[in-house]
Order: structure tokens, then C-alpha cells, then sequence
């Protein structure tokens, strides 16, 4: 399904946006050297969790509330959706 989402999306992009994308990736090689050193990661540090615990202070303010029912919900779909999508993708083969 991937390869196909990928296709769909080259067969609707115009041959100047294709250029255009492949001039801004040489200047990014240009400007930050070679890309050929691995990928590390992103920067999850102390200051991480502090932003990421001010954001769950300021969209849920209490266990009891709406929000947080609401997250807890969405979290649980998109677990199950994921779960369904890997079994779809085992009996396909």
C-alpha cells in the first residue's frame, strides 16, 4: 500500500516540482556537508520532558477531565488500528 501511496503522489507531482525538490536537497547536502553519517536521533534530554510535561499540565489539567478521557481513547484506537493494520499486512502476506 506504501508503494502505491508513493506512486499516486509522483504521478500527481508536475516534473518542476520534482526539480525543484531535488535542487533544495543538494543545497542541504552542500550546506551541512555529506549526508552520509547516520541518523542518531532526535535530542530527548531533560529540557525534553520538561516541555513535553508543561504541555500535558496545560491540555489536561486533571485525570478526571474530558481531554484526558479523549486521549486515552484516540491512544487506544490508534494501538488497535495499528494491531489491525500489522494483521492485515501478516494474512496478506
Amino acid at each position: 500500500m506504501g508503494i502505491a501511496v508513493v506512486m499516486l503522489f509522483l504521478v500527481g507531482s508536475t516534473s518542476s516540482e520534482r526539480s525543484a525538490s531535488k535542487r533544495v536537497n543538494q543545497i542541504n547536502k552542500g550546506a551541512g556537508g555529506s549526508n552520509n553519517k547516520k541518523f542518531k536521533g532526535g535530542n530527548v534530554d531533560g529540557a525534553f520532558w520538561k516541555r513535553i510535561q508543561h504541555l500535558l499540565k496545560v491540555v489536561v489539567p486533571s485525570y478526571t477531565c474530558k481531554e484526558a478521557r479523549y486521549i486515552v481513547i484516540l491512544t487506544m484506537l490508534l494501538v488497535l488500528r495499528t494491531y489491525m493494520s500489522i494483521w492485515l499486512a501478516d494474512v496478506n502476506g
